[in-house]
């Protein structure tokens, strides 16, 4: 992380008045001529050393056995500091594609003195089973050589959106330059949308949130709250890139969730601490709340009833509430959030290019609409943009929400461009559009679903690609209406 972007990262961060904990890592390197050069060093905490501090810290070191104990440690820092390293410990997040880079011919194979690895992982969000065969397959791997890596299918709706997005940013640029504003800052109501998840790291997003709180307990080993800022397990961080991506324009409220392991192996959310965070998106009167996540009933009567209370709460004042489906296969389901509040919360299942429902979510009876969520392409940030993808119903969900504040959004540009006379009707709109029901509508009839899914998978292309062929033959300065005609289709079929 550059300091341009550290300091523009830390003004969208509003820390307490008073300091409740600091931690200095301590770095001790043993080694003489008779044993080998080793380094032990503990790293674990919520803000690792950067890849070039430990190559400079390390440089001419000669180390053998490596054990700093760093999550998700690039491969490049090891072979640059230690090439003649001959025993590595690595400590794992869970994320499959850190460990495949690993694996790959041009890991840790290029270490030639290198004798021996330990891995030392801890549970993601995938199942015990999961994450296991992940450890294993690389291994397995190595009798079958790819030729080429595998490209997933370009997905249309992706492609889509990207593209929307592009001539959105464009548009308001060019307006911005003709009447010397800018339009961001004159928008009547900014979209707000609460991610509640398990944090975000903030250095990995392209826009910042513009606040956030965590509802994490103080742990026994250390005295301090770990900060909506930093995400558990970087599931948060995907969500809010989601999100950003199809409604850059989106002002998102992170609130961290804490979680824990549970009996069958998979990382579970606490209801307690849904509850809290639920309330406190009421509170802060957001528009959206995408909640990629599920839980089972609470065996606590008093918790249940809490959660249940705060959902209620949160579709009562007219919160556009996104959760995503199980992914566990046709079975009933009464997780929450969806089973206290089935009428209305928008629950969401993933689909592949084709639009097809992914197997994983089994019967669509079930959900209320689909979104890509198979082999998903992450955005990179900073000069390294690997290319990542991502899968599941909870990758859907953050579409989704993002798709409902982009149409929001463009409703607020119709309103900004409206007439004395019209103005008045979409604001009228724009209240409307964040009832449950009138939403669906949009979705459903004013954006269309396509008949090969069971009437479940939003068709955007004819919405969101026809002001990108009609600039052709307009002026670049009046783009901006062209977002404002696409708000004001999308309010046709509200009012009916």
């Amino acid at each position: 992380m550059t300091r341009r972007r550290l300091m523009t990262a830390l003004k969208h961060i509003r820390f307490d008045d008073i300091l409740q904990h600091v931690e200095i890592p301590h770095m001790r390197v043993k080694g003489n001529d008779a044993l080998p050069n080793t380094l032990k060093l503990h790293d674990l905490g919520r803000k690792a050393h950067g890849d070039e501090a430990i190559e400079k810290a390390l440089n001419g070191f000669g180390v053998e056995i490596w054990n700093w104990k760093k999550r998700d440690l690039c491969f490049e820092v090891i072979a640059n500091t230690a090439p003649n390293v001959k025993v590595i410990n690595l400590y794992w997040s869970g994320n499959n594609a850190v460990l495949r880079g690993w694996c790959a011919e041009g890991g840790l194979k290029k270490l030639k003195a290198l004798r021996k690895i330990h891995i030392l992982g801890r549970q993601g969000f995938d199942s015990y089973s999961r994450t296991q065969s992940n450890l294993e397959e690389p291994q397995a791997a190595e009798a079958i050589p790819q030729q080429f890596p595998r490209q997933p299918a370009q997905d249309h709706w992706i492609k889509c959106m990207t593209e929307f997005r592009k001539f959105l940013f464009q548009a308001e640029a060019n307006f911005n330059k003709s009447q010397n504003v800018v339009v961001e800052d004159n928008i009547e109501e900014p979209i707000k949308v609460a991610l509640i998840d398990d944090g975000i790291d903030i250095n990995e997003l392209e826009y910042y949130p513009v606040g956030g709180r965590s509802f994490c307990p103080r742990t026994e080993d250390k005295a301090f709250n770990y900060p909506y800022y930093v995400s558990s397990s970087g599931h948060g961080t995907v969500m809010a890139s989601l999100i950003y991506r199809i409604c850059p324009r989106a002002r998102l409220y992170v609130l961290k969730l804490a979680d824990h392991i549970g009996r069958d192996g998979n990382r579970q959310i606490t209801a307690k601490s849904a509850a809290r965070a639920i309330s406190e998106a009421v509170r802060m009167q957001v528009h959206i709340i995408s909640m990629s996540w599920k839980i089972d009933p609470p065996a606590d009567e008093k918790t249940r009833s809490e959660l249940e209370s705060a959902i209620g709460e949160a579709a009562k004042k007219k919160i556009l509430l996104f959760c995503a489906a199980s992914d566990g296969g046709a079975k009933e389901d009464q997780s929450y959030p969806w089973i206290a509040a089935r009428d209305k919360i928008f629950r969401i299942g993933g689909a592949h290019a084709s639009g097809r429902t992914d197997d994983e979510v089994g019967s669509t009876s079930q959900i209320n609409f689909t979104f890509p969520g198979n082999d998903v392409v992450l955005e990179g940030v900073g000069p390294k943009q690997v290319v990542k993808y991502r899968t599941g119903s909870s990758v859907a969900t953050a579409l989704a929400a993002g798709l409902a504040g982009l149409i929001l959004y463009c409703v607020q540009i119709r309103i900004l461009r409206a007439s004395k006379e019209d103005t008045e009707l979409y604001k009228s709109y724009f209240r409307q559009l964040l009832d449950h029901d009138q939403m669906v509508k949009v979705f459903r009839r004013s954006i269309g679903v396509t008949e090969e899914s069971n009437y479940k998978y939003i068709a955007v292309w004819d919405t969101f690609e026809k002001p990108i062929k009609q600039s052709k033959e307009r002026d670049p300065e009046r783009w901006i209406d062209l977002i404002a005609r696409v708000g004001e289709e999308l309010c046709m079929k509200i009012s009916t």
